[in-house]
């Protein structure tokens, strides 16, 4: 997220992975290959990075860029579910992963209600599928989605 404004300059924010190093890097052209590095910084357990620029009231145009140091950046595939069935007394249920990010199976009986109900346990994805089976409750109406744990 970024704002500016002339009084208070520019406002950044960030969602990162806690322990990861980052540069914090700035130029005045996009396209322009020598970004000015504003600083280094740590991720702390709180994975949300704010930074407030207070020179940027007056640089007409300024860009910023947020760069993971001596790391791997991961891509995380929001779950889709790719198929459902049904075997007995029980759903199958196979979706799209990202190896290494834990997922969870909920349930609920109303879309309408926010308080989704965990369905077995989490799983850890260990490749770019998975497949889980949840027995079939006792409702008349039950709806599922999986949930990318963070």
């Amino acid at each position: 997220m970024y704002s500016c404004s002339k009084t208070n300059g520019a406002i950044l924010s960030a969602s990162l992975r806690s322990g990861q190093n980052y540069s914090l890097q700035a130029n005045t052209n996009l396209t322009s290959t020598n970004w000015i590095t504003l600083t280094n910084f740590v991720a702390g357990t709180v994975p949300i990075f704010y930074f407030t620029n207070h020179l940027a009231t007056n640089i007409p145009l300024q860009f910023y860029r947020i760069v993971l140091l001596n790391g791997t950046l991961t891509t995380v595939v929001s779950p889709v579910i790719q198929t459902v069935w049904q075997s007995g007394s029980s759903f199958i249920f196979t979706w799209c992963a990202t190896a290494n990010q834990v997922y969870q199976i909920q349930s609920n009986t109303n879309l309408t209600q926010p308080n989704w109900t965990n369905s077995g346990s989490a799983l850890m994805a260990t490749n770019s599928t998975m497949t889980t089976t949840v027995s079939i409750g006792t409702n008349k109406q039950q709806f599922y989605r999986v949930s990318l744990v963070q």
